[in-house]
């Protein structure tokens, strides 16, 4: 299900771009993407978070060691519940060295 919340006045979640700059791109505009984002916004409360971030840590955890047993050098960068892997021994840090 593509998500794309938005932050803004009520005006800006109606799903059509604002301004006299056209934006486009996958879920710009995309009404199934707006009202999925909307609904998410609607429920997250600061316990939520607390949950979120035990449950992140986890699945790093799970993803190192999996790794490990797997004898595989990964990076698994993670702020908060943002997260990724490279399957890499040295951290991925710029545009350039992902390319590589």
């Amino acid at each position: 299900m593509p998500l794309g919340p938005t932050e803004g006045g009520g005006t800006s979640r109606d799903g059509r771009p604002l301004g006299p700059v056209y934006q486009a791109g996958t879920l710009a505009g995309n009404p199934m993407a707006m009202a999925a984002g909307q609904a998410t916004m609607s429920q997250l409360r600061p316990s939520l978070y607390a949950s979120l971030e035990k449950r992140s840590a986890q699945l790093e955890t799970g993803l190192r060691d999996a790794a490990d047993d797997a004898d595989m050098e990964v990076q698994v960068p993670r702020v908060g519940s943002m997260m990724g892997i490279f399957f890499r021994p040295e951290p991925s840090g710029t545009t350039a060295t992902r390319r590589r």
